[in-house]
């Protein structure tokens, strides 16, 4: 018979380490299910965004956007490995008509 002989350090138990938020008025810590949550939502006179009086929104001009279109086209590329390729070919005909049956025929290229 072999007897094994472990040490173990006895380590001292330290608090755990309590963070210092600023106070909040109004803040309650997140809980999934609170039972604090008549508190959360008896608190609607708080404004989250002060719009100043007076305030318009500025209007969107052809000058805005140079390019005339809300894209950018990207050019990322990337090599394929073989099966991949031809997974690709074979299953492109099946999402193309997927795409005409919900109406988005002319994104399947």
């Amino acid at each position: 018979m072999i007897f094994l002989v472990c040490n173990f350090v006895m380590v001292k138990k330290t608090n755990r380490q309590h963070l210092k938020f600023p106070e909040v008025r109004g803040w309650l810590p997140y809980e999934a299910f609170s039972r604090k949550l008549d508190l959360i939502s008896s608190d609607n006179d708080c404004h989250k965004c002060e719009v100043p009086e007076g305030w318009k929104e500025p209007k969107f001009t052809s000058q805005d956007n140079p390019f005339g279109r809300l894209f950018a086209v990207s050019s990322f590329s990337t090599l394929f490995p073989r099966y991949r390729e031809n997974y690709l070919k074979g299953i492109w005909p099946a999402v193309k008509k997927i795409l005409q049956e919900h109406s988005f025929g002319r994104f399947a290229l």
